[in-house]
This record gives C-alpha cells, structure tokens and sequence, in this order.
C-alpha cells in the first residue's frame, strides 16, 4: 500500500504546483504516482468534468464525482508506488457540496463508498488571492459564491478531530518555496541529503 498525500483547497491554491514540487523532490529515491480528480480515466469523471462548464443538479455532481473516485481508489490500492499524490478528494467533496446546498444526508451516504484515507494537505488561501491568481476563465464552482462557502468549510474540516481525517493546513499565501518547505515539515519528510544517506548504496 503507497502512501497516499491528498492537496486539498481552493482555485488557485497552488495543489497542482506543490503536487509537482513534492514529485520532484520525491522521485529520485521513490516511485511516484499523481492522480487528479474528476479524473479522465472513467465516464464518470469525464462527465464531472463537463459538468464543471454548465448548470446543473449538485447532487448529480456529487454522484458522478464519488463514483468516478470509487473506482479510482482500487488503482490506488493496487499501485506499485511508494508514494501516490493526489489533486483533490473527499475535503473537496464536503466543501463544494456545502458550497452547493447538497445536504449532509447525500453526502454521508455517498461516502460510505470511499475507503481510502489519505493524508490531506490543505492549502489556505483568500478568495481575494485566488481571484488575482486568475481573474477570468473561471468554472462555474469558482465563482466567490460558491468558492466563499467552500472556503468556509475547509477551514472547519481542517480543523475536525484527526480520527476522522488527517489534515495538515498550510498558508497558501506564502512563496511557492516556503510553501513547498513547510509541506515536507507537516508531513516529517527528509531533506534529500538526509535520505540519500539512509537508502542509498553506500
């Protein structure tokens, strides 16, 4: 079983760019895999995507989208990884369906499916710097709205009890680098040197 690291935050909040830093700062020593959701490997995530573009019943989003991570979890389960880094899963479902009016029943139900537990790193940013991040060509669940009320509810997850999830918040606000840094302190991670002089051959 890898070890499973979820980013998790809003638009802009640098997941993908800290999801390639820790990447890189892993591969060298460590097989990596990167997995992003709604993913384009099933219907139901390619649908969640298109989705994402034109109205549409919240509930049906949370369907497609738990779906689509269902059967994604199993090749996540199975990998021969030893670290697997995923863009967005379950906090993102909370906080975008409480953004989206979808009840707590609908989404209680729908994560009776999920199994995997991945340690999450929230990225915590103001809707104000993920709007300067990008102004337009925003989706329909990037609007302040919606966006407004997932930051809400990220927040209150992050700060849940560690026995339902863990997550580690970090200030998104910060540089790209200190981010990066305070991401491997959260998660115990060794500086390369550090690790080269444990596993490598001597």
């Amino acid at each position: 079983m890898p070890k499973v690291i979820c980013f998790e935050g809003i638009n802009k909040s640098g997941k993908g760019t800290q999801i390639e830093r820790l990447k890189n700062y892993l591969k060298e020593l460590f097989i990596v895999k990167v997995v992003k959701f709604p993913s384009d490997t099933n219907e139901f995530g390619i649908k969640a995507r298109e989705l994402l573009s034109k109205e549409h019943d919240p509930v049906v989003m949370q369907c497609y989208q738990t779906i689509d991570k269902y059967l994604g979890q199993s090749s996540i389960f199975g990998s021969i990884a030893d670290y697997v880094l995923i863009d967005r899963f379950q906090l993102s479902s909370y906080a975008y369906g409480y953004a989206t009016g979808v009840s707590n029943y609908h989404m209680r139900n729908l994560a009776q499916l999920i199994d995997l537990k991945p340690i999450y790193i929230y990225l915590d940013i103001s809707f104000e710097t993920s709007l300067k991040r990008q102004p337009e060509g925003r989706d329909l669940y990037e609007v302040e709205k919606i966006e407004s009320k997932a930051l809400e509810r990220f927040r209150q997850l992050a700060e849940c009890d560690a026995t339902l999830w863990a997550v580690f918040k970090v200030d998104g606000e910060q540089s790209e680098e200190e981010v990066h840094k305070e991401i491997l302190k959260k998660l115990g991670l060794m500086y390369k040197k550090e690790i080269r002089e444990l596993y490598l051959p001597k």
